[in-house]
């Protein structure tokens, strides 16, 4: 992830640098996209280290299974039982 945010980083340098050679539209689209970028990984970045967290609500009389996979729930016979 830090090798993406210092691209991003060196293409705003880049994009500032020309336009200050060659003002125009497009160094402001560049620039525009380069820091957008950068933003995007800075808020994703920030995002996976917050723990993350379940929560649950059984009313009465209620099972609650809360699992981070998947889940099978069954009366624990075989079909071949029944």
């Amino acid at each position: 992830m830090i090798y993406l945010k210092i691209l991003a980083a060196l293409s705003f340098v880049g994009a500032v640098a020309w336009m200050v050679k060659d003002p125009g539209f497009e160094p402001v689209l560049a620039i525009l996209g380069a820091s957008a970028t950068f933003i995007g990984l800075m808020l994703t970045d920030r995002k996976k280290t917050l723990e993350p967290t379940q929560n649950q609500t059984v009313s009465a009389g209620s099972l609650g299974i809360q699992a981070g996979g998947d889940v099978n729930i069954g009366d624990g016979r075989k079909k071949s039982d029944v």
